[in-house]
């Protein structure tokens, strides 16, 4: 008798029966692995209901984990990481808007001066300025200190007299002594506002050089006027004037 085979086709609900039997087969195979608040291990084919919440492993037939998983978090550990996120976030944004401005800033630069003989030009004109503003300032100053110190010599001639000092006189002298100190605070603010310039200009050179990829040993600064640093402007005080006199 010849050997007959056959091919049995299985379709419809027949196969989604077989198939849901084969993954509750799969299913079963799966075990549990998790540690005790006493450090012991378990193993079991199902997690109990009420340590569903601790962290645990899933096993395979083989007793290799094919997934783990972490025990839930604290609400005070939730709300931290919820801070945590957060603060990420605002410094993800802060960086990308410092990017943006860098940018920015970039682009203007190189909009605005085409070599570094450009930049260095424009900041020794701004930094000029700045010196005529104050040299101009510390020579009112000057005169304004002579002008106090004559004041009170004619003050003091009157005080010698047995003479009453006059009101106006008192007053003059009050005025020049207020313009002093007021030139005085002019000169610092823009000392500052100059160190502030010079520093800005400094950086925007490197900056420059950096974009273009240029060489900082390769500039033309010696070729320009060098005007870093502030000239060096002293003023005399109005008590010190009688012994500048006196020399």
């Amino acid at each position: 008798m010849p050997f007959c085979s056959r091919i049995i086709r299985i379709t419809g609900p027949a196969l989604a029966i077989l198939v849901a039997i084969y993954a509750a087969n799969i299913q079963a195979a799966k075990l549990y692995k998790w540690v005790d608040e006493s450090g012991v291990v378990h193993y079991s084919d199902k997690m109990p209901p009420e340590l569903s919440k601790v962290a645990h492993e899933e096993l395979d037939k083989r007793g290799l984990a094919v997934r783990e998983v972490e025990r839930e978090k604290t609400e005070d550990e939730r709300m931290a990481e919820q801070v945590e996120q957060s603060m990420q976030a605002q410094q993800r944004r802060i960086e990308a808007e410092k990017l943006a401005r860098q940018r920015m800033r970039d682009q203007i630069l190189l909009q605005t001066f085409t070599t570094e003989r450009d930049l260095l030009i424009t900041r020794d004109d701004r930094l000029n300025a700045i010196d005529s503003i104050i040299s101009l300032t510390a020579n009112n100053n000057k005169r304004t200190v002579s002008q106090i110190e004559e004041v009170k010599g004619k003050i003091a001639r009157t005080e010698s007299s047995g003479r009453e000092v006059p009101e106006n006189l008192a007053k003059t002298l009050e005025n020049l002594n207020e313009q002093f100190e007021k030139n005085k605070s002019f000169i610092e603010l823009k000392q500052k506002e100059r160190k502030e310039v010079s520093d800005g200009f400094t950086a925007d050179l490197n900056r420059f050089r950096e974009l273009k990829g240029i060489e900082s040993g390769s500039d033309n600064i010696s070729a320009l006027k060098k005007s870093e640093d502030a000239p060096d402007i002293k003023l005399p005080e109005p008590e010190n004037v009688d012994d500048q006199n006196e020399d």
